[in-house]
């Protein structure tokens, strides 16, 4: 409530000595509260009491007020029904818009093309490919690549001896030229494209170089300078027609591509070590692995009997089963292994390293203890799993070369 002087002058008391005031009327006035949604006030209403939030209309009637909030009601209601009506539609119309399943004969035509079978014959192509990049590649260095360029690009006999222009004009090179394909080249890729061709990239090794004054295969061969070593990689496409039966060279003129590009090997991570718990080795796994290995590089498919008692299924033909027949020898002192276990020492797993020796000729004189043998040997590293058996002693269950991988799962960092 407020209060004012009783006539006006604040400076003259009564004979009291005090001020005489009188009360003003109190005036309707909204109260202003702060809501608790933010940015939003509310106000009381005068006439009726109502707290009402100034969105409501402040400055307007009740009934204004009201119909503003019917009408936002009424925009809320039509949302909400339309919102509805179109979900129920949606769901009704959903079966019918859904793609159609794969039926059995789709989903493997869909498996067989992610697959890459497309029905042509790889292999025959892949042997068609390496023996057109070979003789491509072989200049004045192999008498038979002339006959066998025509007969990969006419059709012609092998022995046919009218082979002068039988790669035309696909590759040319100067008289005093002269190219030898060292081995055999290597499929790097196997494109499949359709069940009538497929294309092939495939590397070579050769040995290109500068010759006599001559175009005779022998002279040629006298080399008066010899450049590099090099790799050529190449594309080439190999036809096939269900109408003729004939398989067709594709591209006569492979493509030449960038070769594969090899990195130092003491650059990579190192290898990761055996996962599980180290176990010592003890003297029954010296005699298992140990017989196993000398076993092994005797034994052959069909006579494995000194290595069927380090196995655990001998029927069952393997690696570890198989053998290498004798063509290699192996000294015992050069075997070296670690365990370890996942499951308490029921399973074993030994990572063995071992020399095989393979005896190139020369003899031993064993009067004047001289040794002429000439022998090529090479470390390996294997991977042995030891099996515990149910009278308690281990059987080798499994035998496969090493395999490289890193306790980060990257090969470089």
């Amino acid at each position: 409530m407020a209060i004012n002087n009783f006539g006006g002058n604040t400076n003259t008391p009564d004979k009291n000595g005090k001020y005489r005031v009188n009360s003003v009327p109190a005036v309707e006035q909204p109260f202003t509260i702060k809501s608790s949604v933010p940015d939003q006030h509310i106000y009381l209403e005068a006439d009726g009491g109502e707290i009402l939030p100034l969105s409501a209309g402040k400055g307007t009637t009740k009934t204004e007020r009201r119909n503003n909030l019917i009408k936002s009601g009424s925009i809320f209601g039509w949302a909400l029904l339309t919102t509805t009506t179109l979900a129920v539609i949606g769901a009704i119309a959903s079966p019918y818009l859904q793609p159609k399943p794969l039926d059995k004969d789709q989903q493997a035509a869909y498996t067989i093309s992610k697959m890459g079978i497309t029905g042509f014959n790889k292999e025959a192509g892949e042997d068609i490919a390496v023996g057109y990049v070979k003789a491509y590649l072989s200049i004045k260095t192999d008498d038979t690549s002339d006959p066998q360029l025509s007969w990969y690009l006419n059709g012609d006999s092998l022995s046919n001896t009218n082979t002068t222009n039988a790669a035309g004009n696909i590759r040319t090179y100067t008289s005093n030229t002269a190219q030898q394909v060292i081995g055999t080249p290597r499929v790097v890729r196997i494109i499949p494209q359709t069940a009538e061709y497929t294309t092939y990239r495939i590397t070579a090794l050769v040995k290109p170089s500068a010759t006599g004054t001559t175009n005779n295969l022998k002279e040629a061969t006298k080399t008066i300078q010899t450049s590099e070593l090099k790799q050529i990689t190449l594309s080439v496409g190999v036809a096939y027609s269900n109408k003729t039966g004939r398989y067709y060279i594709a591209t006569p003129a492979p493509t030449i591509l960038p070769s594969p590009v090899m990195g130092r090997t003491t650059d990579l991570n190192q290898p990761a070590n055996p996962t599980g718990e180290a176990i010592q080795p003890t003297a029954e796994t010296n005699s298992v692995i140990q017989g196993f290995i000398k076993a092994f590089t005797i034994a052959t498919p069909e006579k494995h009997s000194d290595l069927d008692q380090y196995v655990v299924d001998t029927k069952k033909l393997t690696l570890a089963t198989a053998g290498l027949g004798g063509t290699y020898t192996v000294n015992t002192n050069t075997i070296n292994y670690t365990l370890t276990t996942d499951d308490g020492g029921k399973t074993l797993t030994a990572k063995v390293t071992f020399d095989l020796t393979d005896e190139v000729g020369g003899t031993t004189d064993t009067t004047n203890n001289e040794n002429t043998k000439q022998t090529i040997t090479y470390p390996g590293t294997y991977t042995i799993k030891l099996t515990k058996e149910g009278n308690g002693k281990y059987l080798v269950s499994e035998f496969y070369p090493w395999l490289y991988t890193t306790d980060t799962g990257k090969a470089l960092q």
